[in-house]
């Protein structure tokens, strides 16, 4: 099989790029409709000690926000610190209450020092975690960047998996 990231059933969007989470950040609404998962990818650069920030993923039952409340997430992977150094992913595994805020400088319990380093964080949302019975569809991210210090420039992005019509252009997800 030679099917491309698109063709098997992915797209990539970009939500935020170079943003100061020294403020609260809200990416826009993706819509999970047609998605059996996707995967919240924030990269982070190092801050400074005490940098405290959250990650909240919100959902909806459309692109404007209508009846928006926390998605409760269980699973997720980190790298922290440089990147030549931290070659391989930590799984945390959040049990099966999850979470719907998450501090990560204590991830699950355990301190992984992101405030003062680089981190890559990878959340993994799935579709039917939403509250689909009452139409909730659509998720967005939401940086509390209320004990940021210092200007903190994030990046992150939405990596959509599990399409149920994949092909070599996908169709959007942002409505």
């Amino acid at each position: 099989m030679n099917a491309s990231f698109f063709g098997l059933g992915c797209d990539f969007i970009p939500d935020l790029i170079n943003q100061d989470a020294n403020s609260d950040l809200t990416g826009d609404w993706v819509n999970l409709e047609n998605y059996e998962r996707a995967y919240l990818l924030l990269i982070k650069p190092a801050g400074t000690a005490g940098d405290d920030l959250s990650i909240v993923i919100n959902q909806a039952t459309d692109n404007a926000g209508t009846g928006s409340k926390a998605v409760t997430f269980q699973r997720l992977w980190y790298k922290v610190g440089t990147m030549t150094a931290q070659n391989t992913w930590t799984y945390v595994d959040l049990g099966s209450t999850g979470s719907s805020d998450l501090d990560l400088v204590s991830v699950g319990g355990t301190d992984i020092a992101s405030d003062s380093s680089a981190a890559v964080v990878m959340v993994e949302v799935m579709a039917d975690s939403l509250d689909v019975n009452a139409g909730f569809k659509f998720v967005q991210s939401s940086y509390e960047g209320d004990d940021i210090g210092n200007a903190l420039l994030i990046n992150s992005h939405w990596v959509l998996c599990g399409s149920a019509y994949p092909r070599n252009v996908p169709l959007t997800a942002l409505s």
